[in-house]
C-alpha cells in the first residue's frame, strides 16, 4: 500500500469524534473490593513527552521513593492477592479509593487542552479544568497525600475504543490492578475496559515508562498520536 493511502486511512480513522466525557456505568457492587489479574508488564519504552514536560513542572510528583511495599512486583503475580507487598485493598482502602476517584472527576471540569496553552498535550496537576492525563496525576497525588505507595499508582496511556489516546490510573493492590478513570462512574479492574493498553509508568522509577500487554509498535503509535493530535486542533468540545 502507497505510503499516501496509508496516511489517508490512518487520519480517517483518528479524526472520528472523541468519547463522550460522561462516565460510563459499569455493573460494580460498591461496598465489595473486586479481584483481578495485574498487567503483563513488557519493556521500556518512551515516556510521553506531555509527562516529560509534567515532570520539569513538579519535579517532586516524579521523584523515585525508597519503597520496599510494590516494588518488587513490577512483574504480574500468580494470582490476585498472591503479592504480599501490594498494598492491600481492605474494606477500607476501596472506600477511600472510591472518595478520592468521585472527588477529583467532581472537582475537574473536562476541558481540553487549549491551543494557548503553547502546547498539544499539557500534563497538568489539580487544575480547574482538563483532560484525562490531568484527572490520572491529580488523583495520583491525593493518593500519594493519603499514604499510599508511589510504585502502586502509576500512569497509564491506553487507546480508547475509537483508538483516540486516553490516560489512566493504574492502582496495583493486593487483589490485582485497579483503574481509576474519568471516563467511568466505578473503580474496575484493568481488563475489564475496552481499551488497547500500550504503556505505563514504572514501578521501580516513576520517571521511567514500560510496555503494556505486549505492546511493541512505538512508531506506529507516535505517527497515530501526531496526527489525532493534529486532527483535533481544529476542533473543540469536552475533554477525553
Amino acid at each position: 500500500m502507497k505510503a499516501g493511502l496509508w496516511l489517508a486511512i490512518v487520519l480517517v480513522g483518528l479524526a472520528m469524534p472523541a468519547p463522550d466525557a460522561g462516565a460510563t456505568t459499569l455493573e460494580q457492587d460498591p461496598a465489595t473490593p473486586p479481584s483481578a489479574s495485574a498487567m503483563r508488564v513488557g519493556g521500556p519504552t518512551r515516556a510521553p513527552i506531555g509527562f516529560v514536560r509534567f515532570c520539569r513542572t513538579w519535579p517532586e510528583e516524579c521523584a523515585s521513593r525508597n519503597e520496599t511495599a510494590a516494588v518488587a512486583a513490577e512483574a504480574a503475580p500468580a494470582a490476585a492477592g498472591a503479592d504480599s507487598t501490594l498494598p492491600a485493598l481492605t474494606a477500607a482502602a476501596w472506600r477511600e479509593l472510591q472518595r478520592i476517584d468521585a472527588e477529583v472527576d467532581r472537582d475537574i471540569i473536562p476541558m481540553r487542552d487549549p491551543l494557548a496553552s503553547g502546547s498539544r498535550d499539557l500534563w497538568s496537576l489539580a487544575p480547574a479544568s482538563g483532560d484525562c492525563e490531568d484527572y490520572a496525576l491529580t488523583k495520583r497525588h491525593r493518593l500519594l497525600e493519603a499514604g499510599w505507595p508511589a510504585a502502586a499508582l502509576l500512569v497509564a496511556v491506553v487507546r480508547d475504543e475509537l483508538r483516540g489516546p486516553h490516560a489512566v490510573l493504574v492502582v496495583r493492590t493486593d487483589r490485582g490492578d485497579m483503574i481509576l478513570d474519568n471516563l467511568s462512574a466505578r473503580i474496575v479492574p484493568w481488563h475489564k475496559l475496552p481499551y488497547r493498553w500500550i504503556k505505563r509508568q514504572s514501578a521501580h522509577n516513576p520517571k521511567l515508562w514500560v510496555k503494556l500487554d505486549g505492546y511493541a509498535d512505538e512508531m506506529v503509535e507516535r505517527l497515530e498520536t501526531t496526527i489525532r493530535h493534529l486532527s483535533m486542533n481544529t476542533a473543540s468540545g469536552p475533554a477525553d
